[in-house]
């Protein structure tokens, strides 16, 4: 079964449609698939079309945007619900590992250019991805040297040094898959540094030395800061303990009287009947 890309944009925006978007006639187990080329392989240019997002309105090469540095790129060969955990977890880790020259892509692949826009834009109206989805212009089989498999619901390539370092076929996509996607992505950057004071340290040695550059990163990292104090926000709204949260008041020492109280404010203690 088929849908054309209008209506799994559509269904992209209805979590409860999106569920029934599954293109493949039946699931195969990622372990007895292959996809992508050998280890080594050099990169060879992946033409995109985006119409949203840092590359709004242009075709590029998502090859040349990642060059020398570290990087993926996720080919959609099937939009399914579930697949929207790797999309998801890869752009989100793409801006956090950003600091080690990390870059990443996610493509979509068709035949037909004109629906695949479509669909591609209403998906990321509900996606709200930082680097949205981008239609590849290579057909529905990808560039021909990259050897993608279309039994895969999904393919990611891994990129160090402008090769291809690591190839993975993805069919049975699930939540708990998301901590995987960055362990990937410390293959080819290794990981962040723990401790703030070796982070900073990092930070000053990436900071760009032109004066525009300089305030295009701070921006970014700004924009960066609100969208997650912003997820941050819808993702405790429904627990109780950070619903509607207040400030507590100050606490006072019992029998401390408050503040520019006077002495003769304080009530005098109710007598009890004397007994008889």
């Amino acid at each position: 079964m088929s849908f054309a890309l209008p209506q799994i944009g559509q269904a992209w925006l209805n979590p409860a449609v999106a569920g029934l978007i599954l293109l493949c006639g039946g699931r195969v187990p990622a372990q007895e698939l292959a996809t992508g080329p050998p280890n080594g392989t050099v990169l060879t240019p992946v033409r995109c079309y985006a119409n949203s997002g840092p590359y709004s309105g242009r075709e590029f090469d998502a090859a040349e945007e990642i060059g020398a540095g570290h990087g993926a790129l996720l080919f959609i060969h099937q939009l399914t619900r579930n697949g929207i955990h790797t999309i998801r977890a890869l752009d989100d880790f793409a801006a956090q590992y950003g600091i080690l020259d990390f870059k990443s892509f996610t493509l979509f692949l068709t035949s037909d250019r004109t629906s695949a826009e479509n669909g591609v834009k209403a998906g990321n109206l509900s996606l709200r991805m930082r680097n949205p989805i981008v239609v590849c212009l290579d057909g529905a089989e990808g560039p021909g040297n990259l050897a993608l498999n279309r039994k895969c619901v999904q393919s990611l390539l891994m990129i160090r040094g402008g090769k291809v370092v690591k190839s993975i076929a993805l069919t049975d996509i699930a939540a708990e898959d998301r901590e995987q996607v960055r362990l990937w992505i410390e293959e080819v950057t290794g990981p962040l540094p723990v401790e703030p004071r070796d982070y900073l340290q990092l930070v000053k040695s990436k900071l760009p030395d032109d004066p525009a550059a300089l305030r295009r990163f701070v921006q970014a990292q700004s924009v960066e800061l609100h969208r997650v104090h912003r997820e941050l926000e819808e993702a405790t709204q429904n627990i109780p303990k950070y619903r509607n949260k207040k400030p507590t008041p100050m606490m006072r020492r019992p029998n401390t009287p408050a503040a520019g109280a006077r002495p003769n404010d304080k009530k005098p203690p109710i007598q009890g009947k004397p007994e008889e």
